[in-house]
């Protein structure tokens, strides 16, 4: 019962280290895209090349039922 308590307690500590790790990232990489008030340049040129991704797989995904 030892061994299955210090197994799952590693599995555990390794989780919350990578949760934290996670968590800092995406927090370090926020004022990339925004300042606090508005988004950057780089972030504003991100949000466009999402937007013209999404439209493209949705024209993509349309495309597919009429071309076989």
């Amino acid at each position: 019962m030892a061994a299955i308590t210090a197994v799952l307690a590693a599995i555990g500590a390794w989780l919350t280290g990578m949760l934290g790790f996670v968590i800092e990232s995406v927090e370090g990489m926020v004022p990339l895209f925004w300042d606090g008030t508005a988004l950057t340049v780089i972030g504003a040129l991100a949000l466009m090349g999402l937007g013209i991704g999404l439209v493209k797989l949705g024209i993509h995904f349309v495309m597919k039922f009429f071309v076989k």
